[in-house]
C-alpha cells in the first residue's frame, strides 16, 4: 500500500482513540493535502507530536482543527434551533447524514459537514418553509429534491420532503418507507431505524460515486455507524434491504475497507464468504483518496464517475461520453423547474429553458464550460478500467 495512505489511516485511528501519534510523518505536505481533501484534516492536530512534524504543516493541521471546532459549534446551535422550531410546531423531523452522525463520533467536531440535512413529511413542507422564513432563515434557492435555507454566511440547511430524488429507483422504493419504522428521540424529533440509516448512507455513497466521487470521511461514516450499533442490527432485515436494493456487495466492500483502514472490529456479519483481493483494495483506495469529498480533490476529473454511471446503465463504455453530454445539455424537467418558476406554470417551455441555459453556459460561464468539455477527453481504456472498478465495488443498475 502507498506509505502516505497507510500513515493517514493510522493518524485517523489514533485521533478516534485519542492516542498521541509519535512517529515521523512521511511526505507531510502531501499527507496534509490528502487529509484535507478527504475531510479528516481537522481530526489530526490534537494527536500530533509537535517535535516530529514541520512547523508549517503543524500550523495547517492546527488551523483546520480550529475551523472544524468553530463550524461545529455554529452548526450544533443551528440544529438545536431548527429542532426547537419543529418541536414547537409539532412537525416530525429526522436529521440525516452529518447532522446525525456528529452525535456518534467520539467528538462532534470530528464529523465535519457542509449542509445540515433534515427530512420532514411532505404534508409539513409548506409549514416548515414558512416557519424557517419567520425565524430569519433565507431561502435563496430550491431544487427538485429539497429546499435550501441559509443563516448568516456559513450555515446551509437542506430540508427534504422525501428521500433524495436522485437515488436509484430501487433505493427510493425502500427508503421512502422510513417513517414507518422511525423512532421518537424527544418531542417531534425522530431517528431512522439503524437498518434504514445504514441503507441511507450506502445509497448516498452510491449516488455520489456515480456522479462525482467520495472521500475517506464518507467511508469512515459507515464504520462509525457499524462500530456503534452493529449488535442492534437485525441481520435478517438488513440482508433483505440489501437484497432489495442490490447493495449487498457494496456493503461488503464498505465493511471491508473500514476493517482495513481503521481496524474496526465491526462489520463481520457482512463479510461472510467475502473474497479479499489485495490488488483491488489498492486500486480502490487510490481512487477514493484521489477523488476526495464529493470528488472535489484538486486534480480529480469528476466527469469520469458521471460517465461511468452511463456505462453501468448500458454495460459498455461505447458512446458513454456522448450520452453523458446529452444528459447534461438536456436536463430533465424536474431538475430545471425548481429554479425556473415559469416552467412550473408552463412545462411546455422546457426547450426554451434549455436554450437559455446554453446561452448562459456559453457566454456567461465560458471558462467553466470549457473546463467541463475538456474533462470529457478521457480515453476508453480509463473508462473501461473505471467500469470494472465500479462493478467489482458492487455498483450496478438494479
Amino acid at each position: 500500500m502507498n506509505e502516505i495512505h497507510a500513515q493517514l489511516f493510522d493518524l485517523v485511528r489514533h485521533a478516534l482513540d485519542n492516542i498521541v501519534y509519535d512517529k515521523v510523518l512521511t511526505e507531510e505536505e502531501k499527507l496534509y493535502v490528502i487529509a484535507r481533501e478527504n475531510g479528516v484534516s481537522g481530526l489530526i492536530y490534537t494527536i500530533l507530536d509537535k517535535d516530529k512534524i514541520g512547523p508549517k504543516t503543524y500550523t495547517r493541521f492546527q488551523k483546520d482543527y480550529y475551523r472544524f471546532q468553530t463550524k461545529d459549534i455554529i452548526q450544533q446551535e443551528t440544529i438545536s434551533e431548527i429542532s426547537s422550531i419543529c418541536n414547537e410546531a409539532e412537525i416530525k423531523h429526522i436529521f440525516l447524514k452529518g447532522a446525525y452522525l456528529k452525535r456518534i463520533y467520539p467528538q462532534s467536531y470530528m464529523r465535519a459537514m457542509g449542509d445540515i440535512d433534515m427530512l420532514v413529511q411532505k404534508k409539513d413542507q409548506e409549514k416548515i418553509h414558512q416557519l424557517m422564513i419567520e425565524h430569519n432563515f433565507k431561502n435563496p434557492i430550491n431544487s427538485a429534491s429539497h429546499e435550501c435555507f441559509t443563516k448568516g454566511k456559513n450555515v446551509f440547511i437542506e430540508i427534504h420532503p422525501q428521500i433524495d430524488l436522485h437515488f436509484a429507483q430501487a433505493h427510493k422504493d425502500v427508503l421512502n418507507q422510513v417513517w414507518e419504522e422511525a423512532s421518537c428521540v424527544s418531542g417531534f424529533e425522530y431517528y431512522l431505524s439503524i437498518e434504514h440509516n445504514l441503507l441511507y448512507l450506502l445509497s448516498h455513497l452510491s449516488k455520489h460515486l456515480q456522479s462525482s466521487g467520495i472521500g475517506l470521511r464518507q467511508i469512515l461514516d459507515i464504520g462509525i455507524l457499524l462500530n456503534k450499533y452493529e449488535i442492534e442490527i437485525d441481520e435478517k432485515k438488513m440482508k433483505g434491504l440489501l437484497d432489495n436494493t442490490g447493495l449487498e456487495l457494496f456493503m461488503q466492500n464498505m465493511a471491508w475497507l473500514n476493517k482495513r483502514y481503521f481496524n474496526f472490529i465491526s462489520g463481520d456479519m457482512f463479510l461472510v464468504n467475502f473474497h479479499e483481493d489485495e490488488s483491488f483494495y489498492n486500486e480502490l483506495t487510490s481512487f477514493i483518496l484521489a477523488s476526495g469529498i464529493h470528488g472535489k480533490a484538486d486534480d480529480f476529473n469528476r466527469a469520469i464517475p458521471a460517465i461511468t454511471k452511463v456505462s453501468l446503465k448500458n454495460d459498455t463504455v461505447k458512446k458513454s461520453k456522448m450520452k453523458y453530454l446529452f444528459s447534461v445539455l438536456f436536463l430533465k424537467y424536474e431538475d430545471m423547474a425548481p429554479t425556473r418558476p415559469y416552467l412550473q406554470k408552463c412545462p411546455v417551455l422546457l426547450p426554451f429553458a434549455w436554450v437559455a441555459r446554453w446561452f448562459k453556459l456559453v457566454f456567461m460561464q465560458t471558462r467553466r464550460s470549457i473546463t467541463k468539455i475538456k474533462a470529457l477527453k478521457v480515453n476508453q481504456d480509463v473508462l473501461n478500467k473505471q467500469l470494472d472498478l465500479y462493478k467489482r465495488l458492487g455498483l450496478t443498475e438494479k
